[in-house]
């Protein structure tokens, strides 16, 4: 609600993937215990000055939204990790390659598991993105992308009627979706709820987190997530039976 300094580093820690801070973390040990030039020293220095200034005017801000915000940092880590896996593959040539090769196995394992979905990534040492909602909400979770799956959904089970909270910018029934609104859902109005019909309701990660939501909608979503959910669309849209 009000922002707080380590907001930036902790979304960079679990939305990174797992590889990726592993490279960082071997090439900022192999440049501090590295006895080079002072050329070569400047070059690095001149390199990381601008993202690390970047990040430290982010974390002095009270915009907690997502990690997009310090997406800006992320070419100067890559060009970071090139020129270290390059310079370190000069001078030790076979264990830098072996090291370098599993590291982008370990990436590309990770970036096809995750596939199609990366707005709710979260990397294996956070728990993936089945615990990502727990450690970070808004655009990190969920950006209203899913509206697509959630319409397949309808189609292949049209005797429901969808109860939706809806997180995003895009018009459910352009879709061909049709819902009856909860409380403070992004979607307009469509249905009007139907008793007979057997009812599941479709609640967007960033929806349930909402934390202006009245104490009684709160109380509502937290029985939802009690339940084990019928399925989870795109790992960000989740469906229940009713509470």
């Amino acid at each position: 609600m009000n922002g707080r300094w380590d907001y930036f580093p902790i979304a960079m820690a679990v939305k990174t993937p797992l590889a990726t801070l592993v490279a960082f973390v071997i090439a900022s040990v192999y440049w501090i215990s590295h006895r080079g030039s002072s050329p070569q020293w400047w070059n690095v220095f001149s390199l990381l000055l601008l993202p690390i200034l970047y990040l430290a005017v982010a974390m002095s801000s009270h915009l907690n939204l997502g990690i997009r915000h310090v997406l800006p940092v992320y070419p100067f880590l890559f060009i970071f990790l090139g020129i270290t896996a390059a310079h370190g593959l000069r001078r030790f040539r076979r264990p830098a390659t072996v090291l370098v090769s599993l590291l982008l196995l370990g990436l590309v394992c990770e970036t096809y598991c995750a596939y199609p979905d990366y707005i709710p990534f979260f990397n294996i040492a956070a728990g993936g993105w089945q615990n990502g909602p727990r450690i970070l909400g808004a655009s990190n979770v969920d950006w209203g992308q899913d509206l697509p799956a959630l319409a397949e959904w309808q189609r292949e089970r049209p005797q429901y009627q969808l109860f939706l909270n809806y997180s995003g910018s895009a018009e459910p029934r352009y879709y061909g979706i049709h819902y009856v609104n909860l409380a403070r859902s992004d979607a307009m109005e469509d249905e009007s709820p139907v008793n007979s019909r057997p009812q599941v309701y479709a609640i967007s990660a960033a929806a349930a987190q909402d934390p202006w939501l009245p104490q009684g909608d709160k109380d509502f979503y937290k029985k939802l997530e009690s339940q084990t959910p019928i399925a989870v669309l795109g790992h960000c849209v989740y469906l229940y039976n009713p509470p």
